[in-house]
């Protein structure tokens, strides 16, 4: 005896419910720290999509929703939604990997100096390299404790000796323009000297490299670039 399938029964067949989705609880905490993450320049495209995959469970969406609008796989979506239901933002990092330390380039090592001279943690006298291991963590920035150590070894930097603390904003825009300077030292333009000026000691030293480049036969063009803005000026002939 042959049966038949109405279209009906077929295309129920066919979309046969997946496991319901997973509860997560978001709190103004969690979600400032995933929206720090998305904005970071260092953040992986990776990260920044496990973030607002978490984001938008947050917010109450189902899978399939959430698949739809971010372009990737409901499979993904279920993984990444789950690990941040149960451990919050560190559940949508990478685990440690055995083998061979991974290098950071300059806005890391800058991120680690940056953490360990500004003002510790409540209760705390200095910054431990586990505290600022797991302060960069909460802003996207997966770091080992071992890392810390050898990136404060080679700058010089001894958290326990630091008498006064640097106070910055926590913006996100402020690491962008940091590592736009890094990488003017790190790679200036052809054709052009670099000078770093520092003032006297006790006072603030000036963070802006002034980028120095011919401007045709009239005179030279001085660009100085910082982490507050860049303005150029002109001067006249050498």
């Amino acid at each position: 005896m042959t049966m038949t399938m109405t279209p009906g029964e077929k295309r129920g067949k066919r979309r046969r419910p997946g496991p319901p989705a997973v509860p997560v609880r978001m709190t103004i905490k969690r979600k400032r720290k995933l929206l720090q993450i998305i904005a970071a320049g260092t953040s992986p495209q990776r990260l920044v999509l496990r973030a607002r995959v978490a984001l938008a469970a947050g917010a109450g969406d189902g899978n399939e929703k959430i698949a739809r609008a971010l372009d990737c796989s409901v499979k993904t979506v279920r993984e990444w939604r789950g690990r941040f239901a149960v451990r919050g933002v560190p559940g949508i990092f990478d685990k440690p990997r055995s083998g061979r330390p991974g290098t950071h380039g300059p806005s890391a090592r800058l991120a680690v100096v940056a953490v360990s001279t500004s003002l510790p943690p409540d209760g705390e006298t200095a910054w431990s390299q586990a505290a600022i291991a797991r302060r960069l963590g909460e802003r996207g920035l997966d770091i080992s404790r071992a890392a810390v150590g050898r990136v404060l070894a080679e700058a010089h930097v001894r958290p326990h000796k630091v008498r006064g603390w640097l106070n910055r904003a926590d913006d996100p825009s402020f690491w962008a323009k940091a590592g736009a300077v890094c990488r003017l030292y790190l790679n200036p333009p052809p054709g052009t000297v670099l000078i770093s000026i520092d003032e006297k000691t006790g006072i603030q030293a000036s963070p802006a490299p002034i980028l120095i480049s011919r401007d045709g036969p009239g005179g030279t063009r001085a660009v100085s670039s910082s982490t507050s803005g860049t303005g150029p000026s002109r001067s006249s002939p050498p």
